[in-house]
């Protein structure tokens, strides 16, 4: 008996692989863009949703939280002195006119002051609002987010804007 071989069974697995992966990718790519948005935020066509109105908005609280560190860290060096915002660009990767390169995100007011207590730790600024990242890019435009630190008990909280800084809330 002479033995055939099934040529087309390779073929059939692999478009049934394909057929299961672009459905997951199709499930995937959905989910994201009805992921929740920020509060505030008002999903639209520009934004393309709540997922990538999300991941917007973290890449500024990532430059906010790279600004803060480098602000401390320059305050508890300056031990008592008071230190502007603008004195630590550099040190948070900013060009020194607080601008993101490729220039995507700006920090345009870098005039207020942040001191620390040696002795306590404790921090003082001259403004509740610390700083403010502004998205300066055609796709960011909108998307703000503030830092604000409570003097006496030395808590920071960010408060983040998708409406180019008419409403922010907490995120």
């Amino acid at each position: 008996m002479a033995r055939t071989r099934a040529r087309g069974f390779a073929v059939v697995l692999l478009l049934i692989a394909l057929l299961i992966v672009g459905v997951l990718a199709v499930i995937a790519v959905s989910q994201y863009h009805l992921a929740p948005s920020p509060p505030g935020a008002a999903p639209d066509a520009t934004s393309g949703g709540g997922g990538i109105t999300a991941a917007k908005t973290t890449e500024a609280k990532q430059i906010a939280g790279v600004l803060w560190t480098a602000l401390r860290t320059s305050a508890m060096a300056a031990c008592g002195t008071p230190i502007t915002v603008r004195e630590s660009y550099v040190k948070a990767g900013l060009t020194t006119s607080g601008d993101t390169l490729p220039p995507r995100w700006s920090i345009p007011s870098g005039g207020a002051t942040l001191v620390a207590e040696c002795a306590t730790g404790a921090y003082a600024v001259s403004d509740p609002i610390l700083f403010t990242v502004e998205g300066t890019a055609a796709d960011v435009d909108a998307v703000r987010v503030q830092l604000e630190v409570d003097s006496p008990r030395g808590s920071t909280r960010l408060l983040c804007s998708t409406d180019r800084g008419a409403t922010f809330d907490g995120c």
